[in-house]
C-alpha cells in the first residue's frame, strides 16, 4: 500500500488539479442552450479552454476542435511525466489509441479527397507527427499513402489492408488499426498486478468488449475467417464463442445473458433487434463504460486505474464538446444533440 501511494502521489496531485477543470452539468446546460455556434464558443471561452480559444479572433469549428484535441494531448503529457516504471510504460501503450485517432483522421481526410490543411482537425500525436500527416496529404495513390507510413509501426497494417481500401473498405482498415493497438494493450495488460490489476483490467477489458461487440454485429453475415482477423484477441466478459455467436443471421437468437452486461444493454439490444440500428446499443455501452471510468477516478486514487479513468473522461469531454459545437453548426436542436452526448454525473 505504501509503495502504491509513493508511486502515484505525484500523478494523483496532477489529476486532482486537472479534474477540477472538467465542465459540470451547469456548463453543459449553458452550451446546449446556446443559440448558435458563435454563442457556444463564447461560453467555452469561460472554461479551462478559454486561454487557447482567446488567442483566435473568430475561431472556425476546425480550429476549436484542434484546441480541444490538443488539450487531451497536453494532459496525457503532464501525466506521463509524473509516472515512472511499469505505470509509465503501460500508459504509453494505452496512448496508442489516441495516436491512431490522429492517423485515422489523416487517412479519412485523404481518402475522402479533402485537404489536410493547417485548419483541418488532424492533431499530431506520438509517432503520427506533423511530418507523417503531411506525407499522407501529399500522397497521390493508396500505395503512396501506405509508403508514407513505412517508418511507423502501422505500416504493416496498411500493407495488409490496401486491397480492401481499393474496394472502399475504410471500415476494415479502421478496425484493423484498432485490433493492432488493442492487441498490444491487451498483451501488456497481462502484466498488470497488485492494486492496479482489478480496476485496470475492468476498464480496458470492458472497452475491448465494446469494440469487439461492435465489430461482430457490424460483420454479421461475413465469413468467420474474415471476422477473426478483425476481433481483438484479448477476452474479458466476451469470449470467442460468444462473439462468433453474434455473427448469426438469426437476430432473435442473440442474447447478453450470462455476460454481465444484460441489465446494461438489454433494452438497447431489444431496440437493435427491431430496427437493426446499432446507435442505441453503442450509446448504452459507452455510457456504462463512462460510469466505470468515473468510479475509477473517484475511488482509491493511488493506482493506475485513476490515470486511465482521467484520460478516458477527458477524451469523453472533448468528444462531447465537439458534438455540441458541430450540432450547433448544423442547426440541431437541444434534444438531438443531447441524445449524442456521454454526460458525466454531477461532481465527476
Amino acid at each position: 500500500m505504501n509503495l502504491a501511494i509513493a508511486m502515484y502521489a505525484f500523478p494523483r496531485a496532477r489529476i486532482g488539479a486537472m479534474r477540477s477543470q472538467f465542465l459540470d452539468r451547469e456548463a453543459y446546460n449553458s452550451l446546449l442552450e446556446a443559440g448558435e455556434l458563435g454563442d457556444a464558443v463564447s461560453l467555452l471561452k469561460l472554461s479551462s479552454y478559454g486561454e487557447e480559444l482567446g488567442k483566435l479572433n473568430s475561431p472556425s469549428m476546425d480550429e476549436v476542435e484542434r484546441i480541444l484535441r490538443r488539450s487531451l494531448l497536453a494532459d496525457y503529457q503532464k501525466l506521463t511525466t509524473s509516472l515512472y516504471g511499469f505505470g509509465k510504460t503501460f500508459i504509453h501503450k494505452v496512448s496508442k489509441k489516441f495516436e491512431i485517432h490522429a492517423l485515422k483522421a489523416a487517412l479519412q481526410l485523404k481518402l475522402s479527397g479533402e485537404s489536410a490543411t493547417a485548419e483541418a482537425p488532424v492533431i499530431p500525436f506520438g509517432s503520427i507527427n506533423e511530418e507523417v500527416i503531411e506525407r499522407i496529404h501529399r500522397s497521390e495513390s493508396l500505395e503512396e499513402v501506405t509508403e508514407s507510413l513505412r517508418e511507423t509501426e502501422y505500416y504493416p497494417v496498411l500493407q495488409n489492408n490496401v486491397q480492401e481500401l481499393k474496394k472502399g473498405g475504410v471500415f476494415f482498415l479502421s478496425t484493423a488499426l484498432d485490433k493492432y493497438v488493442y492487441d498490444g494493450i491487451g498483451e501488456k495488460l497481462k502484466a498488470v498486478h497488485g492494486l492496479d490489476k482489478r480496476l485496470t483490467r475492468m476498464l480496458i477489458g470492458t472497452e475491448i468488449d465494446f469494440k469487439n461487440l461492435m465489430v461482430a454485429l457490424r460483420c454479421r453475415g461475413l465469413d468467420e475467417e474474415d471476422v477473426d482477423r478483425l476481433l481483438i484477441s484479448y477476452n474479458y466478459n466476451f469470449d470467442e464463442a460468444f462473439l462468433k455467436g453474434m455473427l448469426s443471421d438469426s437476430v432473435e437468437a442473440l442474447s447478453f445473458e450470462g455476460t454481465g452486461y444484460g441489465s446494461v444493454l438489454g433494452e438497447a439490444f431489444e431496440e437493435f433487434k427491431k430496427t437493426g440500428s446499432l446507435r442505441d446499443l453503442e450509446m448504452a455501452f459507452q455510457r456504462y463504460l463512462l460510469g466505470l471510468n468515473i468510479t475509477a477516478l473517484t475511488g482509491f486514487p493511488f493506482q493506475l486505474g485513476a490515470v486511465i479513468g482521467y484520460l478516458n473522461l477527458k477524451e469523453a469531454e472533448v468528444r462531447n464538446l465537439t458534438t455540441i459545437l458541430k450540432g450547433k453548426k448544423e442547426g440541431l436542436d437541444r434534444k438531438e444533440i443531447e441524445d449524442l452526448l456521454l454526460l458525466p454525473s454531477d461532481g465527476a
